[in-house]
């Protein structure tokens, strides 16, 4: 009996990481063929972006600190980040879902938030 609960608990352990893991955060198993909303897909796309464009910024400004020449790194991170900015506020208006309304407010403050490390 201790085996068969040791199991199912690696099991759902499993699955809660690799949730997290390709989704980006720990939500209940959805059991309706793993299709997302296009919300959910759009979000999910410029978190991405935004994601990338926050690690080149970083990486851009670690290697600043070697006198290595990163304003042009910089410069398209920021580009990436007001690309993300502008379509986060073109689709906000269009989301259905409390959470989506919710997920792009907070992304939108990210991206501000980046924004202004630059200036």
């Amino acid at each position: 009996m201790k085996a068969v609960l040791v199991i199912v608990v690696i099991v759902v352990g499993g699955w809660i990481a690799y949730s997290y893991f390709t989704t980006g955060r720990i939500a209940p198993p959805s059991f309706t063929c793993g299709s997302q909303s296009g919300d959910d897909q759009a979000l999910d796309r410029l978190a991405t972006k935004l994601s990338q464009a926050e690690s080149v910024y970083r990486g851009a400004n670690r290697a600043a600190g070697r006198a290595v020449d990163t304003s042009r790194e910089i410069e398209a991170a920021m580009k990436d980040v007001k690309a993300v900015l502008d379509e986060l506020r073109s689709l906000k208006p269009g989301l259905k879902s409390d959470e989506a309304k919710k997920r792009a407010s907070e992304l939108e403050q990210r991206a501000e938030h980046a924004l202004n490390r630059v200036k």
